[in-house]
């Protein structure tokens, strides 16, 4: 209940701030055509893959990989486990584009807890 009403601060305040203004390619003629088969949808979902991301992710800085070493070096008590957990305190991708595409008054609406009603 508390991810969806956050994710629904956060839509309305994305779409009401004009970003996709910014970002909006020129509407197409057409429609895309909608997948009739199984082999159909599951060639469009492969071209979603290789398509460009609108908003791009760029590499992490020296300071955040340092911080997510002492983060992981922390967790698993300074030994080095490939693969373990995903736990770890690496870095985390969804948070990085917030804190670079969110401006700072839906960054502070997302941190703050929302309460549940019984």
């Amino acid at each position: 209940m508390q991810r969806s009403i956050l994710l629904a601060v956060l839509w309305v305040g994305v779409f009401s701030s004009g970003m996709p203004n910014l970002l909006a390619e020129e509407p197409a003629a057409s429609p895309k055509p909608i997948p009739q088969t199984r082999p159909e949808a599951k060639e469009a979902l492969e071209a979603l893959k290789r398509r460009s991301p609108r908003l791009p992710l760029p590499p992490p800085t020296a300071e955040e990989l340092q911080r997510a070493a002492e983060r992981s070096s922390q967790r698993s008590g300074g030994k080095s486990e490939r693969g373990a957990s995903g736990l770890g305190g690496g870095i985390v991708n969804n948070g990085r584009m917030r804190s670079l595409y969110l401006p700072a008054e839906l960054l502070a609406a997302a941190l703050r807890e929302v309460p549940i009603r019984a």
